[in-house]
């Protein structure tokens, strides 16, 4: 394995371009650890579409296409990606209904009144039996 590929500049990345008969060119953008960006070929006339793409192992994600998004919105994305799969990792180890419920009511104030967080609140309150139970081991058995 080769050392940490040196990051890409923004006049770097504009002057990529995809050799004539190939599919596509897949380079490492450096700067983020797993981000791509696949540069398609172009017709006579038109620029190569590139567009970034987050890999790790045999998976990848879309990030978007370059230049609607930037080399360093792209940068940002991966590194949110990549801790994601890392808080996946361990949080879905062993969390309960109750852990579950405050993640979710967390997330959700910061989207919806007051209000709509009592509702959500009042018909979690019949669910309560479920607080200390592991997320993976509730059926449909558990009403």
């Amino acid at each position: 394995m080769g050392g940490r590929v040196k990051p890409m500049s923004d006049k770097e990345l504009k002057g990529l371009k995809c050799e004539n008969g190939k599919k596509l060119k897949r380079v490492s953008v450096g700067g983020a650890d797993n981000l791509y960006i696949y540069v398609y070929p172009s017709e006579p006339g038109i620029k190569p579409t590139k567009v970034f793409y987050f890999r790790r192992g045999d998976t990848q994600k879309k990030i978007g296409e370059y230049p609607f998004i930037t080399l360093a919105e792209a940068r940002a994305q991966a590194v949110l990606m990549k801790r994601d799969i890392h808080i996946n990792k361990i949080s879905h180890t062993h969390i309960t209904f109750g852990k579950a419920t405050e993640l979710y009511l967390e997330h959700k104030r910061k989207i919806l009144s007051e209000n709509t967080i009592k509702k959500e609140l009042s018909r979690l309150k019949y669910l309560t039996y479920l607080n200390k139970k592991n997320i993976r081991d509730i059926t449909k058995g558990d009403k």
